[in-house]
C-alpha cells in the first residue's frame, strides 16, 4: 500500500466518521459556499465559447440572462479554469459597479480595487496603474493576451465602456497586449447592446457584437448533468485527496449502497413542478439559485438520516424546494 493510498484511506475515515474533525470539514464544505461552483451544461457551453473567443483573439463577447440563472457562477468557473486550457493567458474577474455620479476617476478606482491596487491619485494615475498590472500579469505567464471577465456588466454606461476601450487601445499600442472582454449581465445588458448597435457601433463592435443568452436548467437532462457532477469525486472531491464526492460526504452509508443524487432527477423536477403549480405556473426553466439552494438544503438537513437503505420521498424534496424560496420568485 502506497503512502498516498494510506493518506487517502485515513482522510476518508476521518471525514466520514462522526466527530469534531468531520464537523470542521462540514462547516467548510464547498457546497455551503455561495455561489456553489459546480459545472452545468450551460456553463460548459459558455466555457467553450469563451475558449474559442480567446484562441481567435476576439475582442469581446457577452452573455445575458434573467435573474438568478447562474451568471456569476459561470463567470467564476470560467475565470478559474480557462488558463488550464489556454496556456500563457492572464485572467481576471471583476464586478462592474454603478455610481450615482459617473466619473473617470471613480471608474478607474473601482478597477484598481478589483486588482487589489492602491486607488490613490488622479484618473490618469489610476488608469496607468491598472495598465501596468495587466502588463505584469501577462509577463508572469509569458503571454501577451489578457482575458477580463466582467460580471454585472449592465451597471456600466456609455462612458465606462469608452474608458475601458481607451485602456484596451493603449495596451495594444504600447505593450502589444490583446485584451479580450467577456461580459455577463442581466437583460438590461441586451438593451444596452441594442442601443450601442444603433448609436455607438464602435462600442458595440468592441464589446458586444457577439452575444449569447445564458440559460439555467432547461430540462431534466440539464438537471441530471448537474447532479451527476456532485456524485463524481474525480471532478468534485472534498476533502482534497480523499476521493469523496460531494454527495458521498453527506450520505456515506447510502452512497456505499448505490444511492446517487443523479437518480433523484425525476423526483426533484417533479417537486419544482408541484411548487410552481401552487401559483398556477409551469416549469420551463429553472434558475441555478433555486436548484443549488434546494440541493444544498437537502444534503445538509437530511445528512443525519443517512443509512444504507436510505431513500427519500416526495415530501423531502418538496420541503427543500420550499426552503429555496423558489415559489416566491414566481409571484
Amino acid at each position: 500500500m502506497t503512502n498516498t493510498t494510506m493518506h487517502r484511506d485515513q482522510l476518508r475515515q476521518v471525514a466520514l466518521s462522526s466527530g469534531a474533525e468531520r464537523d470542521a470539514y462540514l462547516l467548510n464544505h464547498p457546497i455551503s459556499m455561495r455561489p456553489v461552483e459546480v459545472l452545468t451544461r450551460s456553463i460548459e457551453e459558455a466555457f467553450l465559447q469563451v475558449v474559442t473567443a480567446v484562441k481567435y483573439r476576439q475582442l469581446g463577447l457577452c452573455f445575458q440572462a434573467p435573474f438568478r440563472l447562474g451568471k456569476t457562477t459561470a463567470a467564476c468557473i470560467i475565470a478559474s479554469n480557462i488558463s488550464q486550457v489556454v496556456p500563457h493567458l492572464a485572467v481576471h474577474l471583476m464586478v462592474a459597479k454603478t455610481h450615482e455620479k459617473v466619473s473617470e476617476r471613480a471608474f478607474y478606482g473601482d478597477a484598481c480595487d478589483s486588482f487589489m491596487l492602491t486607488n490613490e491619485g488622479t484618473a490618469e494615475e489610476r488608469s496607468g496603474r491598472l495598465r501596468k498590472a495587466i502588463v505584469a500579469a501577462c509577463q508572469a505567464v509569458d503571454g501577451n493576451q489578457f482575458l477580463l471577465m466582467i460580471d454585472e456588466g449592465q451597471n456600466w454606461g456609455e462612458k465606462e465602456w469608452e474608458w475601458f476601450r481607451d485602456t484596451s487601445n493603449v495596451l495594444l499600442k504600447d505593450s502589444k497586449i490583446t485584451l479580450t472582454t467577456v461580459t455577463f449581465g442581466d437583460m438590461r445588458l441586451g438593451a444596452m447592446r441594442g442601443r450601442f448597435q444603433r448609436t455607438r457601433q464602435d462600442l458595440w463592435a468592441r464589446f458586444m457584437m457577439k452575444s449569447t443568452v445564458f440559460s439555467g436548467i432547461r430540462h431534466k437532462e440539464d438537471l441530471a448533468y448537474f447532479l451527476s457532477q456532485l456524485d463524481n469525486a474525480e471532478k468534485y472531491e472534498y476533502p482534497a485527496g480523499s476521493g469523496i464526492s460531494f454527495s458521498e460526504f453527506f450520505f456515506p452509508l447510502a452512497y456505499s449502497a448505490g444511492w446517487r443524487l443523479e437518480n433523484q432527477t425525476d423526483a426533484i423536477w417533479k417537486a419544482f413542478e408541484r411548487a410552481a403549480s401552487k401559483v398556477c405556473r409551469k416549469v420551463d426553466e429553472l434558475g441555478m439559485q433555486w436548484v443549488s439552494d434546494t440541493v444544498v438544503d437537502f444534503l445538509i438537513s437530511r445528512t443525519l438520516g443517512d443509512f444504507e437503505g436510505f431513500n427519500c420521498g416526495p415530501d423531502d424534496w418538496d420541503n427543500s424546494v420550499a426552503a429555496s424560496r423558489f415559489v416566491e420568485s414566481l409571484v
